[in-house]
């Protein structure tokens, strides 16, 4: 535990180069800024970058007045829900910086090593994100992810001092059971290929090697960096994320719980028509 703690503390502290330029205004009239950090990678020690949107804040605000949302997309990158969010939360007072993606974040490999360079990877990219806000006090910035998006919020919200509030959309604890058990297509295939190739003849095999291989488990750094305070929304028939999973996720954050009776993506489009102004007030009261 100590080596991967120091591990990642080395990983994530590289410093990195800002490229800002205007990018007009939002459908909801927010300013808005494309964002590129220039980093050097935590797995390669090559050239990166991380990129994403800012939606500034509505009204005049001093940067010590100034709140903060990192916002996290679930699979597949940027989306119209995330979209809707930025605009929401910009109205309503906060400036949201919208992860679009970082170097290497879509690798998939057959080697099981992948997914503690993933977590890497991410958990690099938000804290850069970090570094760019400079928070002067916990209470400055929050995060919102959703899906695989709430698996890097949950781990960098853990991990980092800087933040301590998080709003987790259909994510989850224990990657190796997620990973091996998920319906997710990419999840499903890469399954099948490793089975095939390893000769893993049950998914409890499966899941053992992933165990085996998987040192950084998001959950894990719960409490790492003190206690956090989380909203989290559950899917009760959730087989991408398990709903299982989902649950250790809450008890691991003690989070306050509301959960949607559906599937993994009808859970977040509920959370994203129906909950925005539940997570806006989330917010509200907890950064200061």
């Amino acid at each position: 535990m100590l080596f991967i703690l120091s591990s990642l503390m080395m990983l994530s502290s590289m410093a990195s180069n800002v490229v800002e330029e205007r990018a007009g205004y939002s459908f909801e009239g927010c300013k808005l800024v494309n964002l590129t950090l220039n980093v050097t990678d935590p797995v390669t020690d090559l050239p990166g970058v991380v990129q994403a949107r800012i939606y500034k804040a509505r009204g005049r605000h001093s940067p010590s007045e100034l709140r903060s949302i990192i916002l996290v997309p679930p699979t597949g990158g940027e989306n119209i829900l995330d979209e809707w969010y930025g605009n929401y939360l910009c109205t309503s007072g906060f400036q949201v910086v919208l992860v679009q993606n970082w170097s290497h974040q879509l690798d998939v490999k057959i080697d099981m090593s992948m997914h503690d360079e993933g977590a890497d990877r991410s958990l690099a990219a938000l804290r850069h994100v970090l570094d760019y806000l400079n928070p002067q006090r916990s209470t400055q910035v929050g995060i919102l992810g959703t899906s695989v998006g709430a698996l890097s919020a949950e781990l960098v919200l853990g991990f980092d001092s800087r933040l301590n509030a998080g709003v987790l959309i259909a994510g989850g604890a224990d990657q190796a059971e997620i990973i091996a058990r998920s319906n997710l297509n990419t999840l499903v295939q890469l399954r099948e290929e490793r089975m095939k190739i390893f000769g893993y003849r049950t998914l409890d095999e499966y899941e053992q090697a992933l165990r085996e291989h998987i040192h950084i488990n998001p959950v894990d750094f719960a409490n790492y960096s003190g206690k956090k305070t989380v909203l989290a929304f559950v899917g009760t028939e959730d087989l991408t994320v398990p709903t299982k999973n989902q649950l250790e996720l809450v008890a691991a954050f003690e989070a306050q719980s509301i959960a949607y009776q559906g599937d993994h993506l009808a859970t977040i489009e509920h959370t994203a028509f129906w909950e925005k102004s539940r997570i806006a007030a989330f917010f509200e009261s907890q950064l200061k």
